[in-house]
């Protein structure tokens, strides 16, 4: 089976990603299995099966986006440190309501 054919048993794009292909196959697996058709064949539920697995084994082979390369290595310091506390617009009137009633 080639990937046009198993993308086709499949029912998805080419830019199909692994949480799609795996609703695909969810969905047709559903529809395809032997206990849940009439005439009981598992040929139809195998051709799913087979094209699951090709497109799984292609989309595992595909390489991490550069962002995400060296991600478990060891995090620098700056990673670590907590990210700087926004001040919100309500904290902000309440120190000027203070500070100017400390000034009366």
């Amino acid at each position: 089976m080639d990937e046009t054919t198993a993308r086709t048993t499949l029912g998805v794009g080419p830019h199909a990603g692994p949480r799609e292909l795996r609703r695909a196959f969810r969905l047709r697996s559903k529809e395809t299995h032997p206990d849940l058709t009439e005439d009981g064949s598992t040929s139809a539920f195998d051709d799913v099966q087979a094209a699951h697995a090709l497109l799984a084994e292609l989309a595992s082979r595909v390489p991490a986006p550069w962002w995400l390369e060296g991600a478990d290595e060891q995090r620098s310091r700056v990673a670590e440190e907590p990210p700087m506390r926004r001040q919100s617009h309500f904290e902000a009137l309440f120190r000027n309501a203070l500070r100017q009633q400390r000034e009366r």
